[in-house]
């Protein structure tokens, strides 16, 4: 027994990341992985549906791409 006694306690946990990957395809190609780590499924589901929806713009074919995709990653690291 420690100068504390009995007092105090300690857990050792494992923590664990999930990352999920939104493979987005256009024309049966794909175009694009986003990984998407830390985030729950279903803003996976949206990220997906997004893309399905025209939300998310094409990379290299649609102007906008680039300043979404600089927005996207800006939230990531938030």
């Amino acid at each position: 027994m420690g100068p504390f006694g009995n007092n105090r306690k300690a857990i050792v946990k494992t923590q664990t990341t999930v990352t999920y990957v939104v493979d987005m395809f256009e024309h049966g190609k794909l175009v694009e992985s986003r990984e998407l780590e830390g985030k729950s499924i279903r803003y996976a589901e949206d990220c997906a549906e997004n893309w399905e929806n025209g939300i998310i713009p094409s990379p290299g074919i649609d102007p906008d791409y680039e300043l979404m995709a600089n927005d996207f990653l800006r939230g990531q690291s938030e």
